[in-house]
């Protein structure tokens, strides 16, 4: 198709569908709330039932969500936590603002571009201080920085902006594009060839294999996006503060849980991921302390997010014609929830 659809159309539309079947939306805490019985006093405690959509399949990237779960940190805060896996055909983004789950998790520069549609959801903290999104060549190709990639024959997922802000910065030519579909057997057979790939994935099933790569961080470039950004929309976060706040608060604790016990954690999120391994998981999660506790969360407590660099992604997408609308970073963060 030529035709471009709008991240906004496409949810409009679910919209629509949702309220003609007649579907449970995430509108009001009072849908979701059930009540138990205490024990002893018998006095009845609110459970308040909540779907968060992961970004991808489950994975050592959410070790601070599953943790929680593990731990029963949302039990205490009183959530009943139901997790969706992502996906490649799935979006946390049209789930939650189409009222179908109340929290997600997505990109920075997928949360601007939605805001820049007119799409009403609101970042509450990055898991990820930063992408672990990577370019992969063959060990000794001769890929030492992005300027490198011209004349190259790169993967990448179609919509991707960070491609985009690569190609503008470092002036790139002579680049046979292909779309990147997970499969890396294409690149494999290519060692010319390089492909997106995330660091804390590809790299270590290819070493299982026999096959050794290089690699580029996307941040290394200077694109300044955040990842793992819990994200909610802004009519279930003026209804629900505290709720909010508690779900956040059982994540942070979680994700102090997991740092030193993914070892315990990571058969807990293999359950819901049976293409994955333990071996899999274990290197992932050698990189939490990189993603996850360093940078700006080292200094200010993980989930942490600055205005200087909403605004130097807004600006990098602005740069490359990416945003329909100019948004200003105040309507598409907040830290207000975020412990103190």
């Amino acid at each position: 198709m030529n035709k471009k659809v709008s991240l906004f159309s496409m949810i409009c539309a679910a919209v629509l569908v949702i309220s003609a079947c007649g579907g449970n939306t995430a509108s009001s805490p009072s849908e979701a709330e059930t009540s138990a019985a205490g024990s002893e006093s018998g006095t009845e405690t609110k459970v308040t039932s909540v779907k968060t959509v992961l970004s991808w399949y489950a994975q050592p990237e959410q070790g601070g969500t599953f943790a929680a779960i593990s731990k029963g940190y949302f039990d205490e805060a009183g959530l009943d936590v139901t997790i969706e896996p992502g996906g490649p055909q799935v979006s946390s983004i049209q789930i939650v603002a189409s009222g179908k789950a109340e929290f997600g998790y997505t990109t920075g520069d997928k949360l601007v571009l939605a805001k820049s549609e007119g799409i009403p959801i609101i970042g509450l903290m990055a898991g990820y201080q930063n992408s672990p999104l990577i370019f992969m060549s063959h060990k000794d190709a001769g890929i030492k920085d992005f300027s490198d990639l011209s004349g190259r024959t790169v993967y990448t997922t179609p919509g991707f902006t960070f491609w985009d802000y690569v190609k503008h910065k470092y002036k790139l030519e002579n680049v046979t594009e292909l779309s990147y579909l997970g499969d890396p057997s294409n690149f494999v057979a290519d060692e010319n060839a390089v492909t997106q790939s995330y660091l804390t994935n590809e790299p270590f099933a290819l070493e299982q294999q026999g096959i050794q790569t290089d690699t580029l961080l996307i941040s290394e470039s200077g694109y300044a996006t955040y990842d793992q950004v819990l994200f909610t929309t802004e009519k279930y976060l003026e209804s629900n503060p505290d709720i909010v706040k508690a779900y956040i608060a059982a994540t942070l604790k979680g994700w102090d849980y997991y740092k030193d016990h993914s070892d315990e954690i990571n058969p807990v999120i293999l359950e819901q991921n049976a293409n994955a391994s333990l071996e899999g998981f274990a290197y992932a999660s050698t990189f939490q302390d990189r993603f996850v506790f360093s940078g700006d969360a080292s200094t200010h407590g993980v989930g942490y997010m600055s205005k200087e660099r909403w605004d130097t992604l807004i600006e990098q997408l602005a740069e490359i014609g990416a945003l329909k609308e100019p948004v200003p970073s105040e309507q598409i963060f907040t830290t207000d929830y975020l412990p103190e």
